[in-house]
C-alpha cells in the first residue's frame, strides 16, 4: 500500500481500489506509568500488523503510532490524539476492540456504533497470532459483512498443536446461531475450525488467489505450491477468486476471472 504522505484520507482511497477492508484496532493506551503505556503501544502495532496479516484487512491503530509525538498525560494532547483517532475511524469499515474497553475505547466503539461499522470485540489478548487466528475464522465466514455485523468473542481456546479458536460468541452476532439454553450464540464446529480443500490451494495474489493443485507455481505472484496453504472449502464452494483457468469444485469454469 502506498504511504499516506501525512494524509490519512489517502491511505483509505488507496485502500479502496484495492478492494481492502480498513479495520480500526482500539485497544487500552492510556495509564499513569510511562513504561505501561509504551508497552501498550507496542502491543497496540503488534494487534495491527496481526490483523494487517489476514487477506483483505489492513490494521490502523493510531495509538500505535500517536504517542511517539503526543503525551498521553497532557490532557490537551491527550483530547488531541483521541480527536485524531476518531478522525481516522471514520474511513473505516469496522472496528476490533481487544480487552476490557477504556474510556478512550468506549468513545471509539460507540463512534462505530453510530456510524453503522462492523464491530469486534475480543478478551484481553497477549499473543498476537491469537488475534490473526480469531479474526481469520470470521472473515473466512463473511466478516466484516451484512450477516456478521457484530461479534463478540468471549473467549478463545488453544488446542494441543497451538491452533487458536474463537468458541463463544455473544448476544449481538447478527445471523449467528443460537443456543437455546443461554443467551450466547455459539460457533458451529466447521466455523471454529475451517474446512480447508485438498484440491486447491491460495497463492499469494490480492484477488484470484485459488489455484488448482495441477499447478505448482503461479505466474502472476511467483508463489510455490508447496509453501502455501490449501483454500478454504467455503471460498471454493463460493466458486470465486479462482485464477485464470482454474476450475471450481463442480468442474464448472469460475464465475471470477482475471481479465486480460
Amino acid at each position: 500500500m502506498e504511504k499516506a504522505n501525512g494524509n490519512e484520507k489517502n491511505v483509505c482511497v488507496n485502500a479502496e481500489e484495492k478492494n481492502v477492508k480498513l479495520v480500526y484496532v482500539a485497544s487500552k493506551l492510556n495509564d499513569p506509568n510511562p513504561e505501561t503505556i509504551e508497552q501498550n503501544r507496542v502491543m497496540a502495532e503488534r494487534y495491527a500488523a496481526a490483523v494487517s496479516s489476514i487477506r483483505g484487512l489492513k490494521g490502523l491503530a493510531p495509538h500505535a503510532f500517536l504517542p511517539k509525538y503526543l503525551d498521553d498525560h497532557s490532557p490537551n494532547e491527550r483530547k488531541m490524539g483521541l480527536a485524531m483517532g476518531i478522525a481516522m475511524l471514520e474511513h473505516c469499515d469496522a472496528l476490533i476492540a481487544i480487552g476490557t474497553p477504556s474510556a478512550g475505547m468506549m468513545a471509539e466503539i460507540k463512534r462505530a456504533e453510530e456510524l453503522g461499522l462492523h464491530i469486534m470485540r475480543l478478551p484481553h489478548i497477549q499473543d498476537p497470532e491469537q488475534v490473526t487466528d480469531t479474526v481469520d475464522t470470521f472473515v473466512v465466514c463473511g466478516w466484516p459483512g451484512d450477516g456478521l455485523r457484530k461479534v463478540s468473542v468471549e473467549s478463545i481456546v488453544t488446542d494441543s498443536e497451538g491452533i487458536h479458536s474463537a468458541v463463544f460468541l455473544k448476544e449481538d452476532s447478527g445471523g449467528m446461531p443460537t443456543d437455546g439454553n443461554t443467551n450466547k450464540n455459539i460457533l458451529p464446529d466447521d466455523w471454529r475450525t475451517p474446512i480447508l480443500s485438498n484440491k486447491y490451494w491460495d497463492c499469494e495474489c490480492e484477488t484470484h488467489y485459488i489455484q488448482s493443485n495441477d499447478i505448482d507455481v503461479c505466474t502472476l505472484c511467483g508463489a510455490e505450491k508447496d509453501y502455501m496453504p490449501d483454500s478454504h472449502q467455503r471460498e471454493v464452494d463460493a466458486g470465486v477468486h479462482f485464477a485464470k483457468g482454474t476450475p471450481n469444485n463442480g468442474g464448472q469454469p469460475p464465475k471470477e476471472t482475471i481479465k486480460s
